[in-house]
């Protein structure tokens, strides 16, 4: 490739993206140098976590009692029975038509991933760590 010649000098701290493909999703991966996050103090207060079949989680604290995800599950277990739906029309069909399925398939599979996804950040502010 060889050596580049700039237009402009660039600066010292330079900050660059990247943009990454996976399975046909597109992702813009910014590099930031902001503050660490504050690991808040241990002042004694206590909450119980309870994870469950129908509602994701129950959490139970001195002041207050709540659900998280009560709805959820059964988006995610409607996705799932169509996902195996489609699977098992796979042998069924054409080659183009099975390749329109299996991306039809990666997108629920997406779709079942965020759901999921989107439900540990709350998990995570209210026990106050990592999962």
């Amino acid at each position: 490739m060889g050596q580049l010649d700039y237009a402009e000098e660039l600066p010292e701290n330079f900050g660059d993206c990247r943009l990454v493909r996976v399975r046909g999703q597109y992702y813009l991966c910014v590099p930031s140098s902001g503050p660490t996050t504050h690991q808040p103090d241990n002042q004694g207060r206590v909450v119980a976590l309870d994870p469950g079949v129908r509602t994701f989680l129950t959490f139970f604290s001195e002041q207050k009692v709540g659900k998280i995800g009560e709805s959820d599950f059964s988006r995610i277990q409607r996705l799932c029975h169509h996902l195996d739906d489609l699977i098992s029309r796979f042998s069924c069909v054409s080659a183009p038509q099975r390749r329109r399925m299996k991306k039809a398939a990666d997108r629920i599979r997406a779709r079942i991933r965020n759901l999921v996804d989107e439900l540990h950040p709350h998990c995570r502010q209210i026990s106050g760590r990592q999962l």
